[in-house]
Parts: structure tokens; C-alpha cells; sequence
């Protein structure tokens, strides 16, 4: 009797013991966080070579709609992922120096079948695989860009910050046209051409999705 009150004893005692250790600590959940199209802004910058470059004029092209929406713990962000949908009908030429026609011409020439083909193509797609954290705020972004139907692993840098209203993301991700198939287009022989380069310029702030 006393043998068997010693070992209920002694449970007892281990699973006070156990209730007495501290939780571990949780994580707090991922949540769904959206892009703020009057709050940020997103562009493509094209520089421009060739001997003849000195005449020619750099494109700047406005994403006027897209859908970003990001998965991730404030606490932890580098275990996130992101996805951007753009409809490639939504890049617009905004070229500060060119004529309405020009502008036009231009825009023509980029959604044409030697460029962005959006008859058959109609959305650009980014999904994110890998994010890093570097420093204090910096984060490195790996994932699959699609263009064309043609999809390439991009990574890029990224700054986050806190905002009153949600978190700011600013970064510039360079991309290589020849990558999906795109020759940059060219003028005056080939002395007037764009860069190869295109960079995309984001400043995004992220607010928590309405439930």
C-alpha cells in the first residue's frame, strides 16, 4: 500500500511540476496584408543606349492597377510570402518629355507583339519562394516572375518599415527584358535603343485585410 501511494505521489509531483513550467512562446499568427493603391505608387524605368542615346528619351511606365497582397507576422516577416498580379493592360506610358502622339506611338509599340503581346498574354504575375532578412528593416526576395508566359526566378532588396496605418515596403527590383523573350526596341538603325535593364520602383504601404 505504502509502495503504491509513494508512485501516485510521485506522478502528482511531475505533473505539478510540468503545469508549473512556463509556455513556450507563440508566435503571432500570419495575416493577410493589401497594397493601398492611393497610398503607394509602382513604376517601370527604362534607360536607354545606343551611340545616338543623347536624342532618345527614357521611359517611365506607371502600373495604374494591380493586386499585391502579402502573408506574414509583423513579429517575423522573412517567413512571409507575397503574390502581385498585374494586368498587363495596366501599364501605362507616362513619358514626361514626349507629345500625346508620341506617347501613344510608344504605348502601342509596348503592348504590341514584340513587347508585352497582351492579346494573348494578360497579366504579369509575381510569386515570392524565399525572403531573407538582412539589417535592421532590409530583406532580400527571391521568387518566379512571369511575363509573357514565360516565368524566371528574380530576387531583389526590399526595405520594411512600421507606419501608423499599416507597414511601407520601398525597393527597386531590376529585370532583364531578353530574360522572357523580349527584344528591347530600338530606333534610328539601332543607334536609339532601350536598355536591356528595366527596373521596377516600388513604394508600397500594406494594411491589414478587413475580416
Amino acid at each position: 500500500m505504502r509502495k503504491q501511494f509513494a508512485i501516485v505521489t510521485a506522478v502528482w509531483l511531475l505533473a505539478l511540476a510540468l503545469l508549473a513550467l512556463p509556455a513556450p512562446a507563440q508566435s503571432q499568427a500570419q495575416s493577410q496584408w493589401n497594397a493601398v493603391p492611393g497610398k503607394s505608387s509602382f513604376q517601370i524605368e527604362l534607360g536607354k543606349a545606343g551611340w545616338l542615346r543623347v536624342f532618345g528619351d527614357e521611359h517611365v511606365i506607371a502600373v495604374s492597377e494591380y493586386n499585391c497582397k502579402a502573408q506574414f507576422d509583423p513579429a517575423n516577416p522573412a517567413r512571409g510570402s507575397v503574390e502581385l498580379v498585374i494586368p498587363a493592360r495596366a501599364l501605362k506610358v507616362r513619358d514626361p518629355h514626349l507629345t500625346p502622339e508620341d506617347r501613344l506611338q510608344v504605348q502601342e509599340k509596348m503592348e504590341g507583339p514584340d513587347v508585352l503581346d497582351v492579346a494573348h498574354f494578360g497579366e504579369i504575375r509575381f510569386v515570392s519562394k524565399r525572403i531573407t532578412a538582412g539589417e535592421a528593416g532590409l530583406y532580400r526576395m527571391q521568387g518566379d516572375l512571369t511575363i509573357r508566359g514565360s516565368s524566371r526566378t528574380v530576387a531583389f532588396d526590399l526595405r520594411l518599415t512600421q507606419e501608423p496605418d499599416g507597414w511601407r515596403v520601398r525597393g527597386v527590383a531590376p529585370v532583364q527584358m531578353t530574360q522572357f523573350g523580349i527584344d528591347p526596341p530600338s530606333a534610328g538603325g539601332g543607334g536609339i535603343r532601350v536598355r536591356d535593364e528595366m527596373k521596377i520602383v516600388f513604394d508600397l504601404l500594406l494594411a491589414a485585410a478587413k475580416e
